[in-house]
């Protein structure tokens, strides 16, 4: 499938599933006179830019691990929610948006750009606009905008070779959140050691120079970062690991195991907390063998960064649809991708449904934060990146063995 062909797919099922979502919740709020949740596939309107606002307030007075309004770890991010404290909201608000928006057009129209023809700026419009991963971001004002921001230009480098501008820009990714400290394997898979070496130490000094100027002090500010107990919004004292009704918006495995056994009854007979401890386990011995075959055995880069994009989105035991956006970094990597294959089909169509609202029914007996709105979409995202994990790693084992269909199929495209 030429390069133009997935383009064409993927833009088609963004602009149809965003159209048929808005007039679909347009009609219920509109005319059937429903509110939230059914009235929008974002987040209740009451709350907009809500993510965006308690970092501000936890951080404006220098204070975040001691302050009445502590509510983040990363030292790193309670310094940029320091910086943006500083602006007037509507300012703070406005440069965050103008950051996150400019960054997806200059981002999506070099991912669509087919050579030797003008740029398509429809297209680059729908793909940077009209996905839900982006409008979801936007409405709440997740900071994980910004690490998109910093995972995407760690990887233009990367792949432009320039592997140090690279492993600094993945050091502030991580030290805003630790999630995609994954992606330091593949500088192990391109034996990139010093590289390597180069983004821990730049991630901890990132993290560590907000600690001096916090009050409290150094000492006791690192002793209160390593210490999630200190911090009331932690998820720890949500109810979210206890056999109640309660989950948090997400698409990790552990919360789709939570919501089957409050929609199978059997929630009062799971002790969660026993559940999550073998949990964490469980997803730690299964990252094992999926970097393994990383570094080892995939040879294409957006199948490892699929890879690894995946398992950060799924494997956390909260992760909100914000996170979706992490996956458009193996998206442009797979559109601007030379080589084809038999199915570059089906991983365009994965991608596309990935991308756009499913809020069409909600479970319920489960409860979020004071709503029953925990939707479909939840576990058809997390089952559709399940199958492009699977996709990837059966079909890179099993052309590895030598598999004669596979290697007749790759040697005729």
């Amino acid at each position: 499938m030429s390069k133009e062909k997935r383009i064409s797919i993927l833009i088609l099922i963004v602009l149809t599933g965003f159209c048929v979502s808005v007039f679909y919740h347009y009609v219920l709020g509109a005319y059937n006179e429903q509110g939230y949740p059914y009235n929008t596939f974002l987040f209740a309107p009451v709350d907009r830019f809500s993510d965006f606002y308690r970092v501000l307030r936890s951080n404006q007075d220098l204070n975040p691990y001691f302050g009445t309004q502590r509510m983040l770890q990363y030292p790193f991010l309670n310094f940029l929610g320091f910086i943006f404290s500083l602006m007037p909201l509507s300012y703070a608000i406005f440069t965050f948006i103008l950051i996150v928006a400019e960054f997806m057009i200059v981002a999506c129209s070099y991912s669509l750009k087919i050579e030797g023809q003008p740029t398509n700026w429809t297209n680059v419009f729908i793909l940077s606009f009209l996905t839900f991963p982006f409008l979801f971001d936007i409405d709440r004002g997740n900071f994980d905008g910004i690490v998109f921001v910093f995972l995407a230009t760690f990887m233009f480098f990367f792949t432009k070779e320039k592997f140090i501008f690279s492993a600094i820009f993945l050091s502030f990714a991580i030290a805003m959140k630790p999630f995609p400290a994954v992606f330091l394997l593949l500088f192990i898979a391109e034996k990139k050691f010093r590289e390597t070496l180069i983004a821990v130490l730049s991630t901890a000094f990132i993290s560590l120079i907000p600690l001096l100027i916090f009050k409290g002090g150094f000492f006791a500010n690192l002793s209160a970062a390593l210490s999630i107990s200190r911090f009331p919004d932690a998820i720890g004292s949500s109810g979210y690991f206890e056999s109640n009704n309660f989950v948090f918006h997400s698409m990790s495995m552990f919360t789709i195991f939570k919501v089957y056994f409050i929609e199978s009854g059997i929630i009062q007979r799971i002790d969660m907390s026993f559940f999550s401890s073998l949990y964490v386990k469980g997803v730690l011995l299964a990252f094992i063998p999926m970097g393994l075959y990383v570094i080892f055995l995939e040879k294409e880069l957006w199948k490892r960064v699929t890879v690894l994009s995946i398992a950060m989105v799924i494997f956390p035991q909260i992760s909100g649809d914000y996170r979706l956006l992490y996956m458009l970094v193996p998206l442009f990597l797979f559109l601007t991708n030379e080589t084809t294959s038999q199915s570059d089909y089906f991983y365009t169509v994965l991608f596309g449904l990935l991308l756009i609202p499913k809020n069409y029914y909600f479970f319920p007996n489960t409860i979020t934060e004071g709503f029953h709105d925990f939707s479909i979409s939840y576990p058809i995202n997390f089952f559709i990146m399940v199958l492009i994990l699977l996709s990837i790693i059966v079909t890179g084992v099993l052309k590895t063995k030598g598999i004669p269909a596979l290697k007749k199929a790759e040697a005729k495209y």
